[in-house]
């Protein structure tokens, strides 16, 4: 796997993981916020249940009229009730469990039973004393002091009384009720609901942490599994350069990792494998250079052997050798067609046998061309590709002329330049390598 793959995918975990995590709260967040808004709905019914039920105990000590005690009653009644029912009905109890949910039911109904049981019947009863004359007889007196005087008027067996005293027992039955069904369970509902929020809001806390740590440590242990191949690879590739510094080519890295580093170690043994052969084949021309030195060979001979060993260690297409004479340049040797890289005079053809004859008996001056340069700078020169055309006079492709990549050797010899040695490669597919 590619290193960029691979730190790609190590990046896409990391955010991953990251993004699953902050899911997770988020969701978390969620339900605690969705309890929150319950926790505060069952407090705005607990307020309202409790008004309700102060309202019940005192319908019958407080001192007002019987129309305003009951229309009080009634608005404090339907208050909760809207409220109560609004909690029992939020969607979001199941967050809570099924103990939760089994817990709100039992509280609907006991609310639906309070209600068809006593507040009914109740509000049947008071609808038909309204509609008496009882209200106008109590005033403001409210319904024990009405009782207590209407007793000493008419007597304790009057039908007022007995009114009254219906009233006041039905209101008690109703307190009682209220406490027991629905003000005790609801409290207990409403310290359930808090426990549980508390609780979630803690495990939130914890898996928030044991997130962030889990991350880290994995986001860790996946940089160190990534740097560790990489620095490992890198000290191979080191320690190998290390020995071909030091002169050994006939060496190889041997790295397997899937990644841009094996390709390097793939390039890189191809290019100590080249250079071996080169150093070998160097080493042979060397040898063959001693073994025709320690004869009695000609000097024509000699200059043929170095061409011909230039020639084939580069697979160059053609080259030539020249001398330098009374301050001139002169070929002496040639092996192929070397396109002169020089301007040719108008009256010389652009066929192969008259350039080169033209070049064979032309003498080149200092400055002239390529080759009169690399005389009188004494610099070698390397033309890669003359594409760019550093050599002007041999860039039409369809032409003999046509040279792709040359190298021009000065001879030095003893700090004074002697010749020229020139290599040239005519096929526009090929060029010299450094």
């Amino acid at each position: 796997m590619k290193i960029r793959v691979r730190f790609t995918l190590l990046q896409l975990l990391i955010i991953a993981g990251f993004i699953g995590s902050m899911s997770f709260v988020f969701i978390q967040f969620s339900r605690v916020y969705h309890l929150k808004q319950l926790e505060i709905q069952s407090i705005q019914t607990s307020t309202a249940l409790k008004t309700l039920d102060q309202n019940t105990r005192l319908f019958s000590s407080r001192h007002k009229n019987l129309r305003f005690l009951w229309g009080d009653w009634e608005t404090s009644f339907q208050q909760f009730d809207e409220l109560y029912m609004e909690m029992l009905s939020n969607p979001y109890h199941h967050l809570l469990g099924q103990d939760a949910i089994v817990q709100k039911e039992t509280l609907g109904k006991s609310w639906t039973t309070v209600k068809e049981r006593e507040v009914q019947r109740l509000t049947e009863r008071f609808q038909i004393i309204l509609s008496e004359e009882l209200p106008d007889i109590t005033g403001d007196n409210g319904i024990k002091i009405s009782r207590q005087l209407i007793g000493l008027v008419e007597g304790t067996e009057s039908i007022q009384v007995q009114k009254l005293t219906e009233i006041e027992a039905e209101f008690d039955s109703l307190k009682n009720s209220l406490i027991a069904d629905i003000s005790i369970p609801t409290e207990r509902f409403i310290t359930n609901l808090s426990n549980e929020i508390e609780l979630i809001s803690s495990k939130l806390y914890s898996f928030s942490i044991v997130i962030s740590v889990f991350i880290q440590a994995g986001g860790i242990f996946l940089v160190f599994l990534f740097t560790r191949s990489f620095s490992r690879n890198t000290m191979e590739l080191e320690r190998t350069m290390a020995k071909v510094s030091e002169g050994n080519f006939n060496i190889n890295l041997n790295i397997q990792s899937g990644d841009e580093f094996e390709d390097i170690s793939k390039h890189f043994n191809a290019l100590t494998q080249d250079l071996w052969n080169r150093i070998e084949s160097m080493k042979d021309m060397m040898r063959d250079i001693g073994s025709i030195t320690g004869e009695e060979t000609e000097i024509g001979e000699l200059e043929d052997f170095i061409l011909e060993l230039a020639i084939d260690n580069t697979g160059a297409d053609a080259g030539i050798f020249m001398t330098e004479e009374e301050g001139m340049l002169v070929l002496k040797k040639a092996q192929g067609y070397f396109p002169p890289p020089i301007p040719l005079p108008p009256m010389v053809s652009s066929k192969r046998e008259f350039v080169s004859e033209w070049f064979r008996n032309h003498r080149i001056a200092p400055g002239e061309g390529m080759l009169g340069n690399v005389i009188k700078s004494g610099e070698p020169r390397f033309v890669r590709d003359n594409i760019d055309g550093e050599l002007p006079d041999n860039i039409k492709q369809d032409s003999d002329t046509f040279i792709n990549s040359a190298i021009f050797v000065p001879l030095i010899v003893s700090g004074s330049t002697i010749g020229l040695l020139a290599l040239v490669l005519t096929r526009s597919e090929s060029v010299f390598t450094d």
